[in-house]
C-alpha cells in the first residue's frame, strides 16, 4: 500500500510540473504577442476594417504556431521521464494555441497584403462582420480541442503499465 502511495505520489508531482510547464508557455506565448503587437502598424490602426483587431489576432496565431511546436518538443523530451503524466502539460494552452492558429489561418484567407498598412484589404467591412467570423472558428477550435485533449492520452497511453513500483505486492513475515 505503502508503494502504491508513493506511486501515485510521484505521478501527481510529475502532472503538476507538466501543467506548470504548459501554464508557463501559454503565457509566455499571450506576452510575446502583446509585445509584438505594440510595435506593429496593427496597434495604430483606426475601426473601418477592425484591423485593430484582426492584427492582434493574427499576432497571437502566429505566436501559438511557435508555442505548438516548443510544447510538442517538451513533451517528446519529457515523455521518457514524465510518462504518462506529460499529457498535462496540454491542458492549459491546446484550447488556446487551436483557437489562436484557427483565427490566425481564417485571418490569412479573407485579408490580402496584412503585412503593408497601405495595401492591406479584407473581406470583413465591419466589426461585426469580423466576430461572426471570429465565433464560427472558436467553436470549430474548442470542439478540436476537445478530441485532443480527450483522445490523445487514449491513444498514446501506455496500456496497463503503471508508474515504478505499484504494481508490487509487499509483504509482512513478522
Amino acid at each position: 500500500m505503502r508503494v502504491q502511495l508513493e506511486a501515485i505520489g510521484t505521478y501527481l508531482g510529475y502532472a503538476m510540473a507538466a501543467f506548470a510547464v504548459g501554464a508557463l508557455l501559454a503565457v509566455a506565448v499571450e506576452a510575446g504577442a502583446d509585445y509584438t503587437f505594440r510595435s506593429t502598424w496593427f496597434s495604430e490602426a483606426g475601426l473601418a476594417p477592425p484591423w485593430y483587431v484582426i492584427g492582434r489576432d493574427l499576432l497571437e496565431g502566429l505566436w501559438a504556431v511557435g508555442g505548438c511546436l516548443a510544447l510538442c518538443v517538451f513533451t517528446t523530451v519529457a515523455r521518457r521521464t514524465l510518462g504518462p503524466a506529460v499529457w498535462w502539460a496540454f491542458v492549459v494552452p491546446v484550447p488556446s494555441f487551436l483557437n489562436d492558429i484557427g483565427l490566425a489561418i481564417d485571418i490569412w484567407f479573407h485579408t490580402n497584403n496584412i503585412l503593408s498598412r497601405s495595401q492591406a484589404t479584407t473581406t470583413w467591412s465591419t466589426l461585426d462582420a469580423y466576430w461572426t467570423s471570429r465565433m464560427t472558428v472558436s467553436w470549430v477550435s474548442l470542439a478540436l480541442a476537445a478530441m485532443l485533449l480527450l483522445g490523445f492520452p487514449l491513444v498514446f497511453a501506455e496500456r496497463g503499465k503503471v508508474p515504478d513500483g505499484a504494481n508490487r505486492r509487499t509483504t509482512r513475515w513478522s
